[in-house]
């Protein structure tokens, strides 16, 4: 079965060819620009066309199925059979911000992660330098605040700390607690000698 776009070119070819047409090679140069894998920055011109699901595991020639990958990262996709399964599996990414784009991900990777690759693609470059600007900025915020807490903490803590230490320190408790107590007894007529004899009460 062959299916054509809207222009009449042949971008669906099915399973009746291996080989990616010239047509299907130009679409993905337009888009893909460059190995999908993540972190190349292999150019287009020198890169093979990859089936995403491999064409050993019933792949299609499809243009929605069909990838750049260059000679190192190709070489090292391997397909479901193989027993040893050391290299990259490829997929579709189905949903997210990068729905659509081809993920890769180490066969021996124990996240299971998928991960595509920017570098051809100066929007997405854009959008992630922005978003590692931010972090850093939250970060920078967050440190200087934790700094200013504890520059207040030691002004207007720090010094109550080391009063109430002072207050506390006696040879026979609180030294502000003993001369209170002393004014105390001082200033109570209870601790006073009484103005009449106690030894007439005791022989009554």
């Amino acid at each position: 079965m062959l299916l054509l776009d809207v222009a009449g070119r042949p971008l669906y070819l099915g399973r009746e060819k291996r080989l990616a047409s010239a047509d299907q090679r130009i679409a993905l140069y337009g888009s893909e620009k460059g190995c999908s894998a993540p972190r190349c920055d292999a150019p287009a011109t020198r890169c093979q066309v990859h089936h995403i699901t491999e064409w050993a595991d019933g792949g299609r020639t499809d243009i929605d199925v069909l990838t750049l990958a260059c000679d190192k990262h190709h070489g090292k996709v391997v397909p479901s059979h193989d027993d040893a399964r050391r290299g990259f599996e490829t997929i579709t990414i189905p949903d997210g911000e990068n729905a659509g784009r081809t993920g890769w991900r180490r066969t021996a990777d124990p996240t299971g992660e998928y991960r595509v690759n920017h570098q051809h693609h100066p929007a997405e470059l854009y959008r992630l330098a922005q978003q590692h600007h931010r972090e850093r900025q939250q970060q920078f915020a967050d440190a200087w605040r934790a700094q200013d807490l504890r520059a207040q903490h030691e002004e207007f803590v720090g010094s109550i700390h080391d009063d109430i230490a002072a207050i506390l320190d006696g040879p026979h408790g609180p030294p502000i607690l003993e001369n209170l107590l002393a004014e105390d007894d001082a200033a109570n007529h209870r601790h006073e000698a009484p103005p009449w004899p106690m030894d007439s009460y005791a022989a009554a």
